[in-house]
């Protein structure tokens, strides 16, 4: 496998190697991997839960796991979750790390805003309120049954109940 510099891989353990464990090896350990050189040349592998203290060589994780890259660092930007409204799923990737506790979103630099993508959040966004709109016209609607039930003068009050606002 080749690799350089600011390469992100997504790295899974064996299940042959899982079940000799006695804990979880994914505890404490994100399983995303950055490269980088240590600074004579030897590129390793570190882990973003533990940023620049917990690293691997490419040999000792090779023989326990498999790996999948994701992006190479240079090639992308730094952006928010909410930028997926503007952009296609492949172009927006999530590198949150500490098993999502610290969120970290990047986007392609070849990236373009998606007119689908944009239509499609739109729809959803109108359809999300339409439910809303409907939701309050059904409280509307009880209310107005409970305040007919409060004016008739043959309704025992002990026995109405007023929903919560």
């Amino acid at each position: 496998m080749e690799y350089k510099v600011n390469d992100v891989f997504k790295f899974r353990f064996n299940e042959s190697y899982i079940e000799n464990l006695l804990v979880s090896p994914y505890h404490c350990f994100d399983g995303q991997l950055i490269v980088k050189d240590k600074g004579d040349g030897t590129l390793l592998f570190y882990d973003t839960y533990y940023s620049d203290s917990k690293y691997f060589t490419f040999e000792e994780l090779n023989k326990i796991g498999t790996f999948e890259f994701v992006c190479n660092l240079d090639d992308v930007i730094n952006c928010s979750e909410s930028d997926k409204r503007y952009y296609k799923k492949e172009d927006i990737i999530d590198l949150s790390c500490q098993h999502g506790y610290y969120q970290w979103f990047v986007k392609k630099k070849t990236a373009k805003r998606s007119k689908e993508v944009m239509l499609e959040y739109i729809t959803n966004a109108i359809a999300k309120d339409n439910r809303k709109i409907k939701n309050l016209k059904d409280d509307i609607e009880r209310y107005k049954e409970t305040e007919s039930l409060i004016n008739d003068p043959n309704t025992n009050l002990e026995e109405i109940y007023i929903p919560t606002i």
